[in-house]
């Protein structure tokens, strides 16, 4: 899996992330619990969670054209939802996809399977 993250600057994640959940769950699954968003995509996840001051978004996909479809998808909805704020900074940050020489964090800790 390859993974990329962006933190967003911004004071409204928890409405932008609540909103944008109302907005997709018609299309795909959406779940909101905990002012947290996990969108399940067709070939991907997207998190969303509000911090302080910012918007952790991570996604999570297969290979890069969803990555890259994904992170362009997620900018700009949040970017209609933030049209006072808008365009919204997303410095996206990419990992290296896991394999079996580079196991997860959660293996790492002793925490997968």
């Amino acid at each position: 899996m390859i993974e990329t993250t962006a933190r967003v600057p911004t004071v409204n994640a928890a409405r932008f992330v609540m909103n944008l959940c109302r907005q997709w769950p018609h299309r795909i699954d959406v779940n909101f619990r905990d002012r947290q968003g996990v969108v399940h995509f067709q070939n991907a996840v997207a998190t969303l969670t509000p911090a302080d001051d910012q918007l952790v978004v991570t996604i999570l996909a297969n290979d890069n054209s969803t990555i890259e479809r994904l992170q362009g998808l997620v900018a700009t909805h949040l970017d209609r939802l933030a049209s006072r704020e808008a365009p919204l900074r997303f410095d996206w940050q990419r990992r290296e996809p896991l394999t079996k020489d580079r196991p997860s964090r959660a293996s790492r800790r002793g925490l997968a399977t």
